[in-house]
């Protein structure tokens, strides 16, 4: 709550809830909000010196691919294999004029 103590409504919302909180969980939240609050408060203020210093964070980009995918790339290197080894003797268009060459 004391991050947001500039923001009144959303102050409030937050009290609101920390109070349901209190009324539904009983003595163990009040013993540890102030811990927890605390560590919570320290952790978003060290972030806002990042930020503020400059400091970003890109996570890695990761690419899943399904089966479907894997067996579509195997099947285009598949025919871009045997593509290359049935070349020989055969007329094939550039893809760049539409000229036709002998290998």
């Amino acid at each position: 709550i004391k991050w947001y103590q500039k923001d009144r409504q959303l102050n409030q919302k937050l009290g609101i809830l920390l109070q349901e909180i209190y009324k539904a969980f009983g003595w163990q939240p009040r013993l540890v909000a102030p811990l927890v609050g605390r560590y919570i408060y320290q952790s978003m203020k060290k972030e806002k010196k990042r930020l503020d210093a400059g400091w970003t964070f890109e996570p890695e980009t990761c690419l899943e691919k399904n089966k479907v995918a894997h067996i579509e790339e195997a099947e285009k290197k598949t025919d871009q294999l045997s593509g290359l080894k049935g070349a020989e003797g055969r007329s094939e268009t550039s893809i760049f004029h539409d000229v036709s060459y002998s290998r």
